[in-house]
């Protein structure tokens, strides 16, 4: 058995950026609704204003300026989710074995008298 407290660190520090990342990540969902909005309302503006020769082309073009973000936001997400619990759980295996590590360390210095 070894002692896991460095990798424990890390693994509370990969979380917490991790997490922080995906707070961006939400942030930025959050954007990209609001642009769809817009672009949606510039589409009925257009369907005003655009002459029937060029209006397909431009409600098309301002469509696909948003095309696969959300799902591209969405698997982002999800990733930076299987990560963390991924690391939660290595960080619940890493501190029980880190535990009886430090117990058996203990136990080996009282019964050679301290001196180790």
């Amino acid at each position: 058995m070894a002692c896991y407290c460095a990798r424990i660190t890390r693994n509370v520090n990969d979380i917490s950026s991790i997490s922080s990342a995906m707070e961006k990540i939400k942030t930025l969902e959050k954007i990209v609704c609001d642009q769809e909005t817009r672009l949606s309302e510039l589409c009925e503006s257009m369907m005003k204003m655009a002459t029937p020769d060029n209006i397909g082309a431009c409600v098309a073009g301002i469509s696909a300026m948003n095309r696969g973000l959300p799902s591209l936001i969405d698997t982002m997400v999800s990733n930076c989710e299987t990560r963390i619990s991924t690391l939660n759980n290595d960080t619940g295996i890493f501190k029980s074995e880190d535990r009886a590590h430090h117990i058996g360390l203990k136990r080996s210095q009282q019964g050679s008298g301290g001196n180790a």
